[in-house]
């Protein structure tokens, strides 16, 4: 006598076999002891898993409802608002000097970096000649030449 094995007695719980296979199984277990009791076993076992994994579910478990009370949740939006008043006026007063201290500050001399001349390949730098040109500020313009 063939008897079957887990997979197939599984896979006959679960309805995954064709007519004919079931068949077969059924007119076997009426003859084999050991099959049938294979198949008891395999179905209290799938039957349990079923309700183990059932209860883990999230939808069959009840979650307790939370209640905050009206004048709570006020007093939060209220500490939510004035926290949010205070940082929008600290950056609104810190622009305003920020912009004030600039405006006052002026600065009559500026350095301007421009590069023109030809460097001599065949000479060291140290031997080259430059030519400084400062403007003061009252658009005076002198230059200064090092060698």
């Amino acid at each position: 006598m063939n008897c079957f094995n887990e997979d197939l007695i599984q896979r006959y719980i679960d309805n995954e076999i064709s007519n004919s296979e079931k068949q077969i199984i059924e007119e076997h277990i009426k003859v084999c002891n050991t099959c049938a009791l294979k198949l008891k076993e395999q179905k209290n076992l799938s039957s349990f898993v079923l309700d183990e994994i059932n209860s883990i579910y999230i939808e069959n478990k009840t979650i307790p409802k939370i209640n905050i009370e009206q004048n709570e949740a006020k007093v939060i939006k209220l500490k939510d608002f004035i926290i949010s008043l205070s940082v929008a006026c600290t950056i609104i007063i810190g622009l305003f000097f920020f912009t004030n201290y600039n405006d006052n500050e002026t600065n009559n001399s500026s350095i301007v970096q421009n590069i023109e001349f030809d460097i001599d390949a065949n000479k060291i730098i140290t031997e080259q000649d430059m030519i400084i040109t400062v403007v003061g500020p009252d658009g005076e313009v002198s230059e200064i030449l090092i060698n």
